[in-house]
């Protein structure tokens, strides 16, 4: 294999540090930039300064990881099955990192995330989801064993399961009365981001 080029090296640390700067924007938590950048956090703390971001443009405490919160709150069942269907769409999950969690943080897969993050602010009504929260969905997703993307029975709208739970409800909108909320049209979060694409 050859070694790398001067001209490969600079646009690699080109790439690291513009997903840093993105991911401090996204006010992603200090160890979910290192690992997806491979920056030491001190130095990344000199970034965090010579851009001007404050200590309370990020956040702190430990990450979120329960994803019960995907299924009690319907805004957040709503919002997370549109995320689901545009971890898809941007190529976020794949056979290339399903393996060990630390082949999920590379350069390229935390791009697509912010490029789905900034896509999702955009175009969804009132986003609400973290950049941590939306990459705990997106390792959920990729293993499959603690959540998964289904289709509502009804009306073939993206639903989040939990694949322990035996019974497969509908989306939100199905299960409301129908006289007061009639039944979306099929596939309406496959619809939203196709529309936005082309």
């Amino acid at each position: 294999m050859a070694a790398p080029t001067h001209a490969d090296r600079a646009q690699w640390e080109f790439r690291q540090t513009r997903l840093a700067y993105r991911l401090l924007c996204a006010e992603a938590r200090t160890q979910t930039i290192c690992r997806f950048t491979s920056l030491s956090p001190h130095r990344l703390a000199k970034w965090r300064k010579r851009w001007g971001f404050s200590d309370t443009d990020r956040s702190r405490g430990p990450a979120p990881n329960s994803f019960t919160p995907f299924f009690r709150f319907p805004a957040l069942r709503a919002e997370g099955a549109y995320l689901a269907i545009l971890c898809r769409t941007f190529g976020v999950l794949g056979d290339d990192h399903a393996g060990s969690a630390n082949s999920f943080y590379r350069l390229a897969t935390g791009e697509r995330l912010c490029d789905l993050l900034e896509f999702h602010r955009q175009s969804y009504q009132a986003p609400s989801i973290s950049f941590d929260q939306l990459l705990l969905l997106a390792r959920g997703l990729q293993t499959g064993k603690s959540i998964q993307l289904s289709h509502c029975s009804r009306c073939g709208g993206g639903v989040l399961r939990d694949p322990f739970q035996l019974v497969r409800e509908g989306c939100d909108a199905c299960r409301r009365p129908r006289q007061s909320h009639p039944a979306p049209a099929r596939a309406t979060h496959e619809n939203v981001v196709r529309r936005h694409l082309e």
